[in-house]
């Protein structure tokens, strides 16, 4: 028999205070550069916090899949031994997928294996898609301190008419704030990157990773069914340790894996 030690501790909540503090600090000051590089520090640790929320909640519906199971009581050792090497393997796998997760689609995938259902499917989740997959293209490029560029030419093969080229992650937000109405005009137009990080963008993506982490944190505890005999369990594990766990957070909790 092996007993293990696990040691773990969420990075998420760091960016959450970094938001929260971020949106204070933005409205005590009048400095435009300051607020600015405040705005811009909003979208990329919004797009963190929303990518490790999935990560954690997805490790909640493993870890209540460990808790249905070592509540299944199976008598026989030699029926046993097999079983609980098999859901190890099988655990292990999910585990290292979820760590190593990245984007909307992957994470959707994850939860549609845990759960039986797409998170992108949801009714719920269909407005906030675009906007989520656009917030971490833009992640993308800041988390990397991307120049914004773009030219134009004109020449024989465009009849001598100015034709604009601007592609990336900056792109691909821009068309999609000038859709929402949040942008005016093109980087083109006005050059400079101030543009991207005015409050109204920065207001728009924090508010909306909060829709998502919402809508998230429902889809999970929606679709996994905590019987008398896992709160019992949840009880027994909070008297003896002085804690107060939520259900998701006793779930979390009993998510690990191992290499065998």
């Amino acid at each position: 028999m092996a007993t293990y030690i696990f040691y773990r501790e969420q990075v998420l909540e760091y960016y959450k205070e970094l938001v929260e503090f971020s949106l204070t600090s933005r409205s005590n000051t009048e400095n435009t550069h300051i607020k600015n590089a405040l705005n811009l520090n909003i979208i990329l640790s919004s797009a963190c916090y929303v990518e490790g929320y999935m990560e954690k909640t997805a490790k909640c519906a493993l870890g209540y899949f460990r808790l249905v199971y070592n509540a299944v009581n199976i008598p026989e050792f030699e029926l046993r031994k097999p079983m609980n090497k098999y859901f190890t393997r099988i655990e292990a796998d999910i585990y290292q997928r979820i760590s190593q997760g990245t984007g909307i689609d992957n994470y959707d995938k994850l939860f549609n294996l845990l759960l039986g259902k797409s998170f992108k499917q949801q009714d719920s989740f269909k407005p906030l898609l675009e906007s989520i997959q656009v917030l971490f293209q833009l992640r993308n490029v800041l988390a990397h301190a991307k120049e914004i560029s773009s030219y134009e030419v004109s020449a024989y093969w465009n009849n001598n008419t100015f034709e604009e080229n601007f592609w990336g992650g900056y792109k691909k937000a821009e068309n999609f704030l000038i859709k929402k109405g949040i942008l005016e005009d093109k980087f083109i137009k006005m050059p400079r990157v101030e543009r991207f990080f005015i409050d109204p963008v920065a207001d728009y993506f924090y508010n909306i990773s909060q829709q998502f982490i919402q809508q998230l944190q429902f889809f999970v505890e929606s679709n996994i069914e905590f019987n008398d005999i896992l709160t019992n369990k949840l009880d027994t594990y909070n008297k003896k340790n002085g804690t107060n766990l939520s259900i998701m957070d006793f779930c979390e909790l009993n998510a690990h894996a191992t290499n065998e």
